[in-house]
């Protein structure tokens, strides 16, 4: 499409995403929601041996970082 990329564009994908990615976003969105919100309860009810939960997302996103940095520059 010609002209200028509009916010349309870029949050809702021009309207062209189907059912199915939707779902997988929405289903995404909702996963990762539980987790932060319920990382807390779990370490507490769970002690020490559940940090290694908490210190797997802390290297996903240190991880992504440094993935995505690259990939933004090329």
């Amino acid at each position: 499409r010609l002209g200028t990329p509009t916010a349309e564009d870029y949050f809702l994908s021009n309207r062209a995403v189907g059912t199915f990615f939707l779902a997988l976003t929405m289903f995404a969105t909702i996963a990762s929601m539980f987790f932060y919100l319920g990382i807390s309860g779990a370490m507490a009810a769970h002690g020490l041996s559940f940090t290694v939960v908490a210190f797997w997302q802390f290297f996903t996103i240190v991880s992504m970082l440094y993935i995505g940095s690259r990939i933004w520059l090329h």
